[in-house]
């Protein structure tokens, strides 16, 4: 059963079931709030229900490193710097020396 709690300006929904881990999620609405709730209800009574909480705290610099050191080295092509993806992530840590994109050409952060 599905509870929703305002707290502050937003209205947390809680789904709670017998032996499953409980479900949270936030909303600026309570319509769409009872929505969600009512459509994940539904999935999970249907068993259609994945949880994507954990996947929504994972960065993308995460997954793209995650992808260098475990997916890259199968490939033909072991090049990282030549992968348009991840010149743009690093293009957002501050500091770092790895190349990135600008304008469509590659450049170092020394340049």
């Amino acid at each position: 059963m599905a509870s929703i709690v305002k707290k502050g300006k937003r209205y947390q929904v809680q789904i709670r079931r017998n032996g499953e881990k409980a479900i949270y999620r936030s909303f600026s609405s309570v319509k769409a709030a009872q929505s969600w709730a009512r459509h994940t209800e539904s999935e999970i009574e249907r068993g259609l229900f994945l949880d994507t909480s954990e996947a929504r705290r994972v960065k993308l610099q995460t997954l793209l490193a995650r992808y260098e050191q475990e997916i890259l080295p199968s490939k033909r092509s072991q090049r990282p710097v030549g992968n348009p993806l991840f010149p743009v992530a690093e293009s957002f840590v501050p500091g770092s020396s790895r190349l990135y994109m600008k304008a469509g050409c590659w450049l170092s952060r020394s340049s």
